[in-house]
Formats: C-alpha cells, sequence, structure tokens
C-alpha cells in the first residue's frame, strides 16, 4: 500500500483540531497515524499535525486542496520525508546490530534506547527485538519541515 504523509498548520486550538478531524472523517480520508503538537513557545497558538494516509501521492495532493479550505489552516502539504522516534528499555545489546541492519539510528541514555528512522524502518526494527522490549513509548510519524529534523 502506497503512503503518504501530510504536514498541516494551524490556529484555533481544539475547536481547530475537532474541524480538521471532523473533515477528516467526513471524506473518509484513509488515515493511518496522526500526530497533533503545538508548536514552541509559551503564547503559541500555533498546531501543527502529521497525518499519514494510505493513498498514493496524486490523491494526497486532492486532500491538501480540501483541508487548505478550512478556516483555521496556515498551509497544508505534502511532506517530503517523515520521521518516527522511539524510546524503549531494551534487554541486551543486540538492538545495536538490529538498527544498523534496518537502517535505523539508535543510542543508548542513561538505560533507555532512543531510536529513529522512517516510520517502517522503525516498525521493522520493533518487529525484530520481539520480547526484548520492556517497555516502549513511541511518537508517531511526525513531518520535517523542509528537510530539517
Amino acid at each position: 500500500m502506497a503512503t503518504c504523509a501530510l504536514s498541516a498548520r494551524f490556529s484555533g486550538g481544539m475547536q481547530a483540531l475537532s474541524r480538521l478531524l471532523t473533515m477528516m472523517q467526513g471524506k473518509r480520508m484513509p488515515v493511518l497515524n496522526l500526530c497533533v503538537g503545538r508548536e514552541a513557545g509559551p503564547e503559541s497558538g500555533v498546531m501543527r499535525a502529521t497525518i499519514l494516509l494510505g493513498c498514493p501521492p496524486e490523491m494526497a495532493r486532492r486532500y491538501v486542496a480540501l483541508l487548505s479550505a478550512l478556516e483555521d489552516v496556515e498551509e497544508v502539504e505534502v511532506a517530503d520525508s517523515t520521521v518516527e522516534v522511539v524510546l524503549s528499555s531494551v534487554d541486551g545489546d543486540e538492538w545495536r546490530d538490529l538498527a544498523s541492519r534496518s537502517g535505523v539510528e539508535a543510542v543508548e541514555c542513561s538505560g533507555t534506547v532512543v531510536a529513529s528512522g522512517e516510520p517502517g524502518k522503525v516498525e521493522a526494527w520493533l518487529a525484530a527485538l520481539g520480547d526484548r522490549v520492556e517497555d516502549a513509548v513511541r511518537l508517531g510519524p511526525v513531518a520535517r519541515p523542509e528537510g530539517g529534523v
């Protein structure tokens, strides 16, 4: 299945998020994952959403046109790339070799393994680890604006 990520920037708080979710549900968008966060700064009312869709890029561009018509959406675009981050507690040291073979960047910091990479590669790395993962906190796919982190 083809996947495509959209990056949306919008203001208006929870009401804007509610309108965004209602539009996605009403148009039956093939949403595989949704990650929402607020931009940095104590007074920033701007939120960012990464929407991972199970569709080809042509269809994703149609959804961009629909979402850009919402009053609170400041910008929405098809993202060039996405990254997923996982914080985990893993038994043993096999995670290092599995990470390099899976194409995932992983480091250990104070007993916590921090891994990042393309969502599919991170999923494959976690599956390869199996029950060696004691605890894991996953931040869903996040779009990297303009190729940055």
